[in-house]
C-alpha cells in the first residue's frame, strides 16, 4: 500500500531533477548551440486496493530540448543565404577599389591618355604631343597590365578559400556520420542524448553557411544531408557514410571549376559524380563570385584593352 513517505521520496527526486535540469539550462546560457532542455514526467503506476485504486506519486521520463523544427530549418536557410552574400560583397569590394582607385585605378589612366589624344589631333605633327601621347599610351597599358594580375591575385584567393572552405565541407560530413553512428543506438529521437542531439544541429547549422543543403532527419535522430539542387547523386552524409566534395580549379582564373562528389560507404565503387555547381553558403557565393562578377571583370579589362590598342594604332598612324 503506498504511503505518505514514499509518494513524498518520489515527489522530492522529481523536482531535484527538475532543479538540476533548469540549473543546467542557467549555466548553459552562452553556450553556442545548447538548446534548452526539459524534463517529462509520468504518473507512477496506481496501487490498486481493493475495488480502489490510490495513486502512487510520479517520476521522470525523459528530458527533452525545447527545439522547433521548422524555426531550425530557417535558421539553416538563412545561414546559407548570408554565407553566400558575405565572399560576393567582400570581393566585389575589392575589384570596385582595384577599378577605382585614384592612385591604382583605371580611370585616372584613361583620362589621361584620351586627353594626350585630344591634343595631339590639334597637332599631329609635333614631336612633344605625339613624345606625349606614346608615354601616356604606355602607362595606360601598364595601369591595364597592373590591374590585370590584381584582379589575377583576388581569383587566386578566392579559389584557395573555396578550397579551405570545402575542406571545412568534409570534415563537418565526417563528423555528422560519426554522430550518425552514436544516434543509431536509439530507436527514437525522443530517447537520444540532448547535447549529441545539439552537436548534430550546431554541426548542419556550420555546414549549412558554407553551402546550402537539404536535411532528412530519421525516426533516430539522424541527419541524412543532400546538396541542395542536386538530387540524390548529390548525398553529402548517408546514415554512417560520408562523401568526399571535391573542387577543381581550371589554369586560368575565369575558367569554370569542375565540382565532384565521390559516394562513400560499402557499396560505393568509388566513382566521382560531376555536380552542375553548389547552391548557398559561402563557398557557392564563392564559385559565384568567381564564375560571374570575376570573369566579368576580366574579359570587360580585356575588351577595354583591345578596344584602346586599336585606338591607339589609327590615331598614330593618322598622325603619322
Amino acid at each position: 500500500m503506498p504511503d505518505l513517505l514514499s509518494i513524498g521520496t518520489s515527489a522530492t527526486q522529481l523536482y531535484r531533477q527538475a532543479l538540476s535540469t533548469v540549473s543546467n539550462n542557467i549555466a548553459n546560457m552562452t553556450t553556442e548551440g545548447y538548446s534548452r532542455q526539459e524534463i517529462v514526467s509520468v504518473e507512477n503506476s496506481p496501487s490498486q486496493q481493493g475495488v480502489y485504486y490510490l495513486g502512487t506519486g510520479a517520476t521522470v521520463e525523459t528530458v527533452t530540448r525545447a527545439f522547433d523544427a521548422f524555426a531550425e530549418d530557417n535558421v539553416r536557410n538563412g545561414a546559407s543565404e548570408l554565407g553566400f552574400q558575405q565572399p560576393t560583397i567582400q570581393y566585389a569590394n575589392r575589384i570596385v577599389d582595384v577599378m577605382g582607385s585614384e592612385t591604382g585605378g583605371l580611370s585616372g589612366a584613361m583620362d589621361k591618355f584620351f586627353a594626350s589624344a585630344n591634343e595631339l589631333t590639334t597637332n599631329p605633327s609635333s614631336s612633344v604631343l605625339r613624345t606625349s601621347f606614346l608615354a601616356t599610351a604606355d602607362f595606360l597599358a601598364s595601369r591595364m597590365t597592373s590591374i590585370s594580375e590584381q584582379l589575377e591575385t583576388i581569383g587566386l584567393e578566392a579559389a584557395a578559400d573555396t578550397d579551405a572552405g570545402v575542406n571545412k565541407i568534409n570534415g563537418i560530413s565526417e563528423q555528422l556520420a560519426l554522430i550518425n553512428g552514436k544516434l543509431q543506438q536509439k530507436l527514437t529521437e525522443a530517447r537520444q542524448p540532448p547535447g549529441l542531439l545539439d552537436t548534430r544541429d550546431q554541426l548542419l547549422r556550420e555546414l549549412s553557411s558554407l553551402v546550402k543543403v537539404e536535411v532528412k532527419i530519421a525516426t533516430s535522430g539522424q541527419a541524412d544531408v543532400l546538396l541542395a539542387g542536386g538530387g540524390n547523386a548529390s548525398s553529402l552524409v548517408k546514415g554512417q557514410n560520408a562523401s568526399v566534395l571535391r573542387v577543381v580549379h581550371g589554369e586560368n582564373v575565369v575558367d569554370r571549376s569542375i565540382i565532384t562528389l565521390e559516394m562513400k560507404g560499402p557499396q560505393s565503387t568509388g566513382q566521382q559524380y560531376q555536380l552542375p555547381g553548389l547552391q548557398g553558403g559561402t563557398v557557392g557565393g564563392l564559385l559565384d563570385f568567381k564564375n560571374s562578377v570575376l570573369k566579368n571583370a576580366v574579359e570587360d579589362l580585356a575588351k577595354l584593352s583591345k578596344s584602346s590598342t586599336a585606338f591607339f594604332n589609327t590615331l598614330f598612324l593618322k598622325s603619322s
